[in-house]
């Protein structure tokens, strides 16, 4: 039995837009830039860095460099990267639950409903992704 490594197995979950939108905000609140950065990194990597690269006019050395762990990427060519993948920067007030942040909605025109289930939604793909890498990593045991 050949293992996947944790990049294959998500791939086809980063390339979906709501996934990578969800991920990349519980990463930038549970690790900060370096995590987003790394998060994204993932993300470009789940829908072909060369594709990504050529998506936002940027050569593909100069894509890995900007989002490794020493990456300080502008936020013009943050943007483009984020657009070349399905997503857009948003700003939001402070005081916004992070939850709505992940979201990129103003805060006024968000139902607390709909905050609320996004709430569930984005706790729900982070246990599952902490479930997975568990098994992942049991698996690796295992194999070893």
């Amino acid at each position: 039995m050949t293992l996947k490594d944790t990049n294959e197995i998500f791939a086809d979950d980063l390339r979906d837009p709501a996934y990578a939108a969800g991920y990349l905000s519980v990463t930038l609140e549970d690790d900060g830039v370096e995590g987003f950065l790394y998060a994204l990194q993932k993300v470009a990597r789940a829908h072909g860095v060369s594709k990504v690269a050529n998506g936002c006019d940027l050569p593909r050395e100069s894509l890995y460099r900007a989002l490794s762990q020493n990456g300080n990427p502008g936020i013009k060519p943050l943007a483009r990267v984020l657009e070349a993948v399905g997503l857009r920067l948003a700003v939001v007030p402070a005081s916004a639950e992070p939850v709505a942040q992940g979201h990129a909605r103003e805060a006024d025109s968000v139902p607390i409903a709909e905050v609320a289930q996004t709430g569930n939604e984005i706790e729900a793909l982070r246990q599952e992704m902490q479930r997975l890498a568990g098994m992942v990593e049991t698996l690796v045991r295992v194999q070893v």
